[in-house]
């Protein structure tokens, strides 16, 4: 039986596009996150067109072994380059309906009859193959978008994959061992397709802290663009712990954190990859992104703003507190001796930087728990988010009954000092905070306007409408009633 043939009855296809579009997802090496990439690249693409998301790599089955809940919508006939079926159960797999417009295609572990043949299958006939077996599963689910996630490292599955897909993104890790394995791969995929040009793009992955965008586009540039034909490096995804860990219990990590790195730089890596043509298949909301938004996520590592850094900001209050207690010690023992005294310059000094110490004390006795007001209120955010998405109603509405006590403190002080601004701390103070409300309106008031006119989660966007309204009104209300 052919491995293209559809057990249904065929369905009548319009596509936007001739074909679907394919995107296959590689890598030099394993471990490098390339799976947690193409879920969230399908799951993106899936919010506006049917996508088909593939899982190539044979011998592990992780991304099968992921999505393994959803509903059965077809069957389809085991692809012709594996051995002919023994049983009736070996003969066709099932087309699964894993989120709204997203199917993936399920399949039992390969028997060692097909693992032979497949391994003795050479790459031009593996692509043939492969084409046909996937073009014939899109078009039977009615799919525009296709995603392969190919095995971790080079074998004939990815250069097969790699030779018939539109676009293919390379995934490594900022290191020397992945490095090797990713030039490795280029090296083979070019031997494999001769002088046929193909559309590969390099993709960083895991980016420790310690690495900068900068950085890494001047290395890029500097030694490794001549081997992409001179194509700029496609993204940067820093290293997000939590999500690495939330993976295996909830894959479509980009719908339930949707402000995350993963998701925006998904986004991002989508409108740079697609042409102007191909971008119709991307949802609204990513296809109307500014070019200034874009930019930023584009170099934005997801660290927090150094102003705002709770680890330098707790450094600096330590290394201050020390010099303040220093030079107060200093200035003490001087009161009461002449060892100063002979040195006028050098005591004058030292009730100088007394001076700035302390006022830098005072400024921080401010910066600091504003910062704490703003890490916390991100981190009860993007809780709400997910509880509310995951479908556990009474912790969001909590969280978010948490974020609105949380600003009450700042609130009231700033209603408080609004009404007396006489010495020059409180109008410092006063200005301050005045910024960080502007910024945080601002902010609040864009995600309200993008998610009434884009996003389909009504009740998120009436809540945050409140929070705007709430952090907008509440202080002239007390100012007016204190």
């Amino acid at each position: 039986m052919s491995g293209t043939a559809v057990l249904d009855a065929p369905i009548q296809v319009v596509h936007k596009h001739p074909s679907p579009l394919t995107l296959a997802i590689v890598s030099g090496k394993g471990g490098v996150g390339k799976t947690m990439l193409a879920v969230a690249v399908a799951r993106e693409m899936s919010r506006c067109t049917r996508t088909l998301l593939v899982d190539l790599d044979f011998f592990n089955r992780g991304l099968t072994g992921l999505l393994q809940k959803g509903t059965k919508v077809r069957t389809i006939c085991k692809p012709d380059f594996l051995a002919l079926p023994q049983t009736p159960e070996e003969e066709t797999w099932d087309i699964l309906e894993v989120a709204p417009k997203l199917f993936h295609i399920s399949y039992p572990d390969l028997t060692e009859d097909d693992m032979r043949k497949f391994e003795s299958t050479e790459v031009g006939e593996l692509r043939r193959s492969l084409q046909a077996f996937i073009l014939a599963a899109a078009q039977t689910c009615e799919c525009e978008f296709i995603v392969m996630d190919c095995h971790g490292g080079p074998d004939n599955s990815s250069f097969a994959a790699s030779l018939f897909a539109d676009h293919t993104l390379l995934i490594s890790e900022p290191d020397r061992i992945t490095f090797y394995g990713t030039l490795n791969f280029m090296r083979q995929i070019r031997r494999a397709v001769d002088d046929e040009q193909r559309d590969v793009r390099l993709v960083f992955n895991k980016v420790v802290p310690a690495f900068s965008a900068m950085f890494l586009l001047s290395f890029y540039k500097k030694h490794l663009r001549a081997e992409f034909q001179d194509k700029p490096l496609l993204a940067i995804f820093p290293l997000e712990v939590y999500l690495t860990k939330e993976f295996e219990k909830t894959p479509f990590l980009t719908s339930v954190y949707p402000t995350s790195m993963l998701a925006r730089k998904t986004q991002v890596l989508l409108l740079e990859l697609l042409s102007p043509k191909e971008r119709t298949l991307l949802p609204a909301p990513v296809r109307n992104l500014p070019a200034w938004t874009r930019k930023y996520r584009e170099l934005s590592l997801g660290k927090q703003f150094f102003l705002f850094d709770l680890n330098l900001l707790m450094l600096l209050i330590v290394v201050g507190f020390v010099v303040y207690a220093l030079l107060g010690a200093t200035l003490e023992s001087a009161a009461t001796s002449d060892t100063l005294a002979r040195f006028p310059r050098l005591k004058e000094y030292a009730e100088m930087l007394y001076g700035y110490v302390t006022s830098g004390g005072k400024v921080m006795a401010v910066w600091f728990p504003v910062s704490l007001l703003i890490a916390w209120s991100k981190t009860l955010d993007v809780k709400f988010i997910y509880s509310w998405r995951m479908r556990r109603r009474l912790a969001a509405l909590g969280l978010f009954a948490a974020s609105l006590l949380l600003w009450l403190p700042a609130i009231f002080v700033l209603a408080a000092l609004s009404k007396e601004n006489s010495s020059s701390t409180v109008y410092f103070i006063l200005c301050f905070l005045c910024a960080v409300f502007g910024v945080v309106i601002l902010e609040e008031a864009v995600r309200v306007y993008r998610g009434f006119r884009y996003d389909h989660h009504p009740v998120e966007n009436v809540l945050r409408l409140v929070f705007l309204v709430y952090i907008s009104a509440l202080p002239l209300i007390l100012r007016h009633y204190m």
